[in-house]
Parts: C-alpha cells; structure tokens; sequence
C-alpha cells in the first residue's frame, strides 16, 4: 500500500496539484493528515474535483476523510472543506451547519480570504442585488472574527468585510448605515484605501456633501478617479438613475399592457402547469423591452391563487425604478384587473 502511494506522491501531475492547492489553501491543505499520505492523496483527489466543479464526486472522498480522521485540526479541515464544497453548490443549509461547527471550534484556522467562509454567497448576492441576503452572509464571514485581536491579515480582512457591507448599504440607500460600517472598516484597516475613498465620494455626493466629495475625489489615483468623477457629478446633477429619480420617456408604457393583455390566457396556462419560469421569462421580455434604461434583464416573479396572478417585480433598490414601475402599474387596464403587480426590492428577504 505505501509502495502505491510512494508512486503517486512521484506522479508530476499529483505534485502539480498539490502545489497549486497548498497557493490557493495554505496552511488548512498542507497541514491536514500529516503523516498519512493515502488521506492526502485523498483529499488532493476531492480538491480536484471541486476544481473542476464536480463536487458531487469531491463529497465521498471528503466523507471517507471524515471517518478516518483522528485530531481535531484534521476534523475540522474536512468539515471546512465540506461546507466550502457545499457553498459551491448553492446548498446554503449544508453549507451552514458545516461552517457553523468550523466557527464553533476552538481549533484555530488560517482560511484563504478568497475561500472564507461565506464570503462567495455574499459576493454573488450582492452581485444579484439581493442585499438583505448579502448582509446576512458578510455578517455571518464577520463572526469568525469575534471576540479575537486578529493579527494584521486577519485585521486587513475582517476590514474587507465590513467594507463591502457599507457598499451593500450605499446600494440599498441607507447611508447612515453605510457611513458606520465605512469608519468601522477604518478601525481594523485604517491605511488610506482608494476603494473606500471611492464609495466614500459617492456617498457624499448623495448626502449633498459636494465639497467633501471633491476633496476625495482630488486625493485618488486617476483609474479610481476616472471612474467615480461621472458617477458623482450625475449624482450631484440629479440624473443618476439609481440614487435619484430621472425622468425617463414612458411612450411604450401602453403597449405594454396590449402586449400582457395579449399574453395574459399563455402565462395563466403556464402557471396552472407549474411553469412559473416560463411565465416570468415572457414578463420579464416584456419588461425588459418596455423599461430600456436599465440596460439589463429586469426579473420578476408570478404565482397565481384562485385565478389572481400576482407579478413581483423587482427594482434592484434603482429609485428611477421604482418609479416609473409605479407609473407603469397606475396605468394597468380594468380588463387585467385580476393581475395584482407589486414593486420589490429583492426576492429574498433576509432579516438584518
């Protein structure tokens, strides 16, 4: 058996792996099953495969590690890479009850800030402007840093955190809480950052701070100040469509509602088979199509009880959004009167 692994610990491909999971996961990979080269073959082999986003085939591998590890850092490196597994999969409750026992253990862990702990569900529902959900997760990534003096790498990352939480709430309109978690994020790095100066100009613009605005504006370097200088002076101008309300040509508005009219009996019939998708694809089309400034998809959600549909569209916290979906909604015929049209800002909602 050990001649077998011998073998395989020559293996150039098995050496490169090796190498680029011990840059990607440091000390946690390196670390885990000292001594038993069989385990770290195995958990190269997992690795591997949630490299290449195979993870249902990573899940044994990583169950027999389970069984057959002996210390607790060796436990725990595989209940870490098990919830890291499941977060790439999308199975938030797996995800959470594994990162929960790694947040629960007294076993120190150094994790890669690319791979911490719910730091990518955060990111993706940030990045899908579900942003109660968002908040939820950076919090939850928040809480490996409680009641520790982190070292300088934990502090530079417990200070990303938080930052990224203060763009979720400049995004949602709720300065006073982006401004918060702004000066919290200085606490833990307070070296100049230009990405926190970045937002910083933005929500001083939205905030009527014209002056400050500028004098963060004048200490950038000339990639951030090119690209946050419009954004403030559309802000300060009024014509921003997300932190202001724009006017916008509502010309196609009643041609929306011939077209739903129109596609009204297809959608029911959808929703009766339990083809919502299908039915929120043609109402999104119609949307999309009807509301062009966005430049983007607009998404939606349908159910339908007792022969009402009821169609959540959601603005994205866009305040010209909401708006103009207001004046497109005051204009629905009575033939649609059974068609119930409700603005949203996300559709998961996530206490915070």
């Amino acid at each position: 058996m050990m001649d077998e692994y011998t073998e395989i610990f020559g293996n150039a491909n098995y050496q490169s792996w090796r190498e680029i999971h011990t840059k990607a996961f440091g000390d946690i990979f390196v670390s885990a099953f000292e001594g038993n080269p069989e385990a770290q073959v195995h958990l190269t082999a997992a690795l591997i495969h949630i490299s290449n986003r195979r993870f249902e085939e990573a899940m044994p591998k990583l169950d027999f590690l389970d069984v057959i590890a002996e210390c607790d850092f060796d436990k725990i490196a595989i209940t870490y890479f098990k919830g890291l597994n499941y977060e790439f999969m999308g199975n938030e409750e797996e995800m959470t009850a594994y990162y929960e026992k790694v947040l629960a253990s007294d076993i120190p862990l150094r994790v890669p800030f690319a791979f911490h702990p719910y730091y990518r569900t955060a990111k993706f529902a940030q990045r899908d402007s579900e942003c109660s959900k968002a908040i939820h997760y950076y919090r939850k990534a928040l809480a490996f840093y409680d009641g520790i003096v982190p070292d300088p790498k934990a502090a530079q990352n417990a200070g990303q955190i938080i930052y990224d939480v203060a763009t979720v709430y400049l995004y949602m309109h709720r300065y006073d809480e982006c401004e918060r978690f702004l000066q919290w994020s200085k606490t833990y790095a307070p070296d100049k950052n230009e990405q926190r100066d970045f937002v910083a100009a933005i929500l001083c613009a939205v905030q009527g701070k014209a002056e400050e605005s500028q004098r963060l504006l004048k200490g950038m370097h000339t990639f951030y100040k090119r690209n946050c200088e419009p954004k403030v002076k559309a802000i300060l101008a009024g014509a921003d469509p997300h932190y202001c309300v724009v006017p916008q040509d509502r010309c196609a508005y009643g041609y929306f509602w011939t077209s739903v009219a129109a596609r009204a009996e297809d959608m029911k019939a959808l929703l009766k088979n339990d083809d919502a998708d299908a039915a929120e694809n043609i109402m999104s089309e119609l949307l999309t199509e009807t509301l062009p400034f966005m430049k983007r998809r607009l998404t939606c959600r349908m159910d339908m009880a007792e022969g009402c549909v009821t169609v959540y569209c959601k603005d994205y916290c866009v305040k010209t959004l909401a708006a103009e979906y207001d004046a497109l909604f005051s204009i629905k015929p009575t033939e649609l009167k059974a068609w119930n049209y409700i603005c949203i800002h996300e559709f998961e909602v996530f206490k915070i």
